[in-house]
Parts: structure tokens; C-alpha cells; sequence
């Protein structure tokens, strides 16, 4: 940096006229160099920093093929060569190098509020447990707005009915009715779920990310669902 302590005040403004520095004429020595000093000081280029969103399932409830999905969207090489295990490491590292980077940047907490918010639930919470929990909690009224959509679908045309399914977030009419099945059942209670016949029981296990096949008899399934209920005292009290 040049030093300006030897200039006389006529060439410090002289410099500043010359320079584009404005709000000058004014100024004492003293304040010229001060100002000079400033706007000679390197601006700090913000660089934008891209936030990787993770996907709204846990990466542990995942399959081998999402997770590979993950990799390829990701730019991830190698996974080819990984167990599960590994690939799960592997994506965790690069969705939370990606939220510490956007957390660092200026801006960030500002622009993106509700990502942010994702964000710190996926890194911080987002286990098996709390997936499980927030779906049964969240079912009433995700029934109920697809319930919504559904009774007003009834009247209208086919082609009106799919531009008003993509608007809520449903893909088909058959995206919905699932949609509506699965929060039906997610509301059960435990005495009335145990009731109902295979299917039902095996779906709320499905749903639940827990590890039943259709090929269980209803005693296996049935007993799955004690356990889970057993495990997770929170599904009691939701």
C-alpha cells in the first residue's frame, strides 16, 4: 500500500479526484489518508455457494439403488466399489461439507431460511426414530388435505384433474389414493391395526421403514408391530 504521510493535502485530493473517491473536499489530511487507505483495501468477492438439499428420508432408511441415485445426482465416483455402509459415509460427509459451507457463506442464513432449517434437522436429528415419529404425527393432517383434494378432484375433467394433483403435490390420481391409504393407516392405533387384515399391517410396517416382507404370516406381522409399538413409546402418545 502506497504511503500517503509525506503528500501534501492539494495532492492526496488531487489523488482522490483522479481515483473516482468521492466526498473529499472537506477533509483534513489525516481523513484523506484514512479515506484513500480504505478504498484502496482489496473488496472480498462473496462467493455463492450452492446448498445441496438431502433427500427427505434418512439416508440410513435408504436402498442400495436410492443411494446410488444419491452418488450419481451428488457426482460421487466409487460407489460402485463400496457396501452400503460405505456409500451411506460418503453421502452424509458431502451433505453436511455442503451446510457448513452455505452456513459460512454471508448470506446464506437470510436467503435460505427454510432449507437452512432442513438442513440442521437432517444433520442434528434426522434418524430412523424421528422420521418415524414426525410421519405418524404429521398423518391427520396430511389425511385430511389429501382427503381435500380428492372429494374436490371428483368433479372436474381429466385434464383438470392432473394440472390440480401437480399443484398439490401428487403426481396421478393413483399417487393420491396411495397417498390417501398410507396416512389412513398411519393413523391407527396399535390394538386397531393388530385387527385388520395382512396387507394393512404389512404397508404400516412398509410405511414405517421397518424390515417385513409380504411372504410374514399375521402372527410374525402382528408381532413386529408390538415390538415397534414396545420400542417407541412415542407412537402411544401422539
Amino acid at each position: 500500500m502506497t504511503d500517503f504521510s509525506k503528500s501534501t493535502v492539494k495532492q492526496l485530493k488531487a489523488y482522490c479526484k483522479k481515483n473516482g473517491i468521492k466526498k473529499y473536499s472537506k477533509l483534513r489530511k489525516k481523513e484523506l489518508i484514512e479515506l484513500i487507505q480504505k478504498k484502496q483495501q482489496p473488496v472480498k468477492k462473496k462467493v455463492k455457494v450452492t446448498l445441496l438439499v438431502p433427500p427427505p428420508i434418512p439416508i440410513e432408511m435408504m436402498t442400495r439403488y436410492d443411494l446410488i441415485m444419491e452418488c450419481k445426482k451428488l457426482k460421487i465416483g466409487g460407489y460402485s466399489k463400496m457396501n452400503k455402509k460405505q456409500i451411506i459415509k460418503v453421502v452424509r460427509k458431502v451433505y453436511n461439507e455442503s451446510m457448513q459451507k452455505h452456513y459460512k457463506n454471508e448470506n446464506s442464513l437470510f436467503f435460505y431460511p427454510d432449507i437452512i432449517g432442513n438442513i440442521f434437522s437432517y444433520i442434528e436429528s434426522n434418524t430412523v426414530e424421528d422420521y418415524r415419529r414426525k410421519l405418524i404425527k404429521e398423518a391427520p393432517e396430511k389425511y385430511k388435505k389429501a382427503n381435500t383434494v380428492y372429494k374436490k378432484s371428483l368433479d372436474m375433467h381429466f385434464s383438470e384433474k392432473k394440472i390440480y394433483f401437480r399443484q398439490n403435490n401428487y403426481t396421478s390420481r393413483s399417487d393420491l389414493d396411495e397417498k390417501l391409504r398410507m396416512y389412513s393407516i398411519l393413523q391407527m392405533e396399535q390394538k386397531q391395526l393388530t385387527l385388520q387384515r395382512k396387507e394393512y399391517m404389512y404397508l404400516w410396517l412398509k410405511y414405517m421403514k421397518y424390515n417385513a416382507t409380504r411372504k410374514l404370516r399375521k402372527s410374525q406381522l402382528n408381532e413386529l408391530i408390538n415390538q415397534a409399538f414396545k420400542e417407541n413409546q412415542a407412537f402411544k402418545e401422539l
